[in-house]
């Protein structure tokens, strides 16, 4: 899977390493402790893996995190992590090889696009334009139609080598270059003169992602962009092959199949038709920080996260009913509550940015979103996995309305506390505290304390939060076009103007006919 990827494209630099790590550290060493043979041989190995460790942190640090300021593009490293891809999208590729045969008017490589299998292919991109390809490969539109050529391999776990490149590179592919559950591209270059001139372009193609995600619902394995189910399937994927690396136990699939329901329900469009809840769409590298990833996968299905009972909870964005009434004999203290949550985290306005698949998958800026305030606080939102310009409305909507909705809660509760689970939804009872009976709070935290408390954190939460309307929906900003005015061809009239023969006077100014054709010069000079 993942780690496939990144061993592959290490070979060199790992090579490197052990020359690097033998002369200057392994040998070294070796010779002032008098070892020889197998010893040295041991120390500088240990060199080199030392090395590459080091190397290979200090490139995970900087692994960033997905976000949708990343345009698709073509990278080569010699130690580069691979790609995770779940639902749709259009995806960065890693150059994996290069060949110019001797005596050849053809250039071939290999990209890789993923370090696992994908569901497929649904459209390529040369630079930033769409083109067609037919059955043989070949490209058959746009400036390279008909000198370039195309296939992808979605990564199967029998995939065969590619046989124009065994049979066109001079024995540099072989049919033992299979890359198997690696998803990846083929290309292949005629270097004619307007290839030449045109450049190589940048190679990307939408696809759909991994068609290894189960679903508990039917205990089928498939492609889903179901954000629950895609999101469980990264949090499962052991840790070096880019996932979360939960253990079995950790996941609860009668809570992933309950949350997966709640993603496949249909929201109704201002256009017609409607679309689920939520799905997540969009790539990941191996070597990203898997909390922050996790984080990013929550935000974008408005959802919350939790570690609870040694499960893995996540739970998308949707209004839970009360579970439970918290009694005043639970309560030991005095509530301790804050109306206005702490300034960090309360905005009045909302921006947010996604990848708009009608525009390449260029990052696009959602309209701004605010509440009635007197003052002006301003947050943001990135959504690199929402593919859909309602869905992000609906997103940047909840995380406003939650933002303002304002009291936060400490409430001090004794051992009854214990059956309470982190996004329970919860209501006070009791007339003790009456300006707070008819609020409902989601819990945030509990833990423990010495004298067997429960202190409990909640939040403010409510059913209209997650409320959605077509009504709701804001179109897309139109751009107003001015219209290029049209030029006067003649000068006006002169019944009604003074002046010698052959002028022309506009009542102030008079112009001879030597002035006018000079002003008509100067007037066409400036038409595009």
């Amino acid at each position: 899977m993942g780690k496939i990827v990144k061993i592959v494209a290490g070979v060199a630099i790992a090579a490197a390493a052990i020359a690097l790590a033998a002369p200057t550290g392994g040998l070294s060493i070796a010779g002032a402790l008098s070892l020889t043979g197998i010893a040295a041989s041991v120390v500088g190995a240990i060199g080199a893996a030392v090395f590459a460790t080091v190397a290979t942190l200090a490139l995970n640090a900087l692994i960033p995190p997905p976000g949708t300021k990343r345009d698709p593009e073509n990278y080569a490293q010699s130690l580069a992590d691979s790609q995770i891809i779940i639902g749709k999208c259009r995806a960065m590729s890693l150059k994996m090889a290069f060949f110019h045969p001797v005596g050849k008017t053809h250039r071939y490589f290999v990209w890789v696009v993923a370090g696992h299998r994908v569901k497929g292919l649904t459209r390529w991109y040369l630079n930033d334009e769409v083109v067609s390809v037919n059955g043989a490969g070949m490209v058959t539109s746009g400036k390279y139609a008909g000198h370039a050529w195309l296939w992808f391999e979605r990564g199967d776990h029998d995939a065969v080598a590619n046989s124009t490149f065994v049979a066109e590179c001079g024995g540099k592919w072989t049919t033992d270059h299979r890359g198997r559950e690696v998803a990846k591209v083929y290309a292949k270059f005629e270097m004619t003169d307007e290839v030449v001139q045109a450049g190589r372009p940048v190679i990307t193609c939408e696809v759909e992602g991994s068609d290894e995600i189960y679903d508990p619902r039917t205990n089928a394995t498939g492609y889903s962009n179901n954000a629950i189910l895609a999101f469980y399937w990264w949090m499962a994927l052991p840790r070096e092959e880019g996932g979360f690396g939960c253990y079995p136990d950790e996941i609860d699939w009668d809570w992933v199949a309950t949350e997966a329901n709640v993603c496949d329900e249909q929201v109704p469009l201002k256009a017609g038709g409607s679309e689920p809840r939520y799905t997540l769409d969009g790539f990941m590298q191996t070597g990203a920080d898997p909390s922050s990833v996790r984080g990013i996968l929550v935000e974008n299905m408005a959802g919350r996260f939790t570690y609870s009972g040694g499960l893995m909870l996540a739970r998308p964005g949707y209004w839970v009913p009360v579970s439970s009434t918290i009694s005043e004999d639970d309560i030991t203290d005095a509530v301790a509550y804050d109306l206005l949550t702490p300034g960090d985290q309360r905005v009045t306005e909302i921006s947010a940015s996604w990848n708009d698949p009608d525009k390449l998958y260029v990052a696009d800026e959602l309209p701004l979103r605010s509440i009635e305030s007197p003052d002006i606080a301003q947050g943001s939102l990135d959504l690199p996995f929402v593919k859909s310009r309602t869905r992000g409305q609906r997103i940047q909507k909840i995380r406003l309305l939650q933002s303002g909705a304002g009291i936060t809660l400490s409430l001090p509760l004794n051992i009854n506390g214990l059956g309470l689970a982190p996004m329970d939804t919860v209501m006070l009872g009791g007339n003790r505290y009456p300006r707070l009976s008819n609020t409902a709070f989601t819990v945030t935290n509990w833990s423990i304390s010495p004298d067997f408390g429960v202190p409990v954190s909640v939040r403010e939460e409510n059913e209209e939060m997650y409320a959605w309307s077509i009504a709701d929906e804001i179109d897309r900003v139109a751009v107003s076009v001015i219209d290029r005015a049209e030029m006067i061809s003649e000068p006006a009239s002169t019944a009604d103007t003074a002046g010698s023969a052959g002028e022309v006077s506009d009542g102030t100014t008079s112009y001879t006919p030597a002035q006018i054709r000079q002003l008509e010069d100067r007037i066409a000079a400036l038409e595009p």
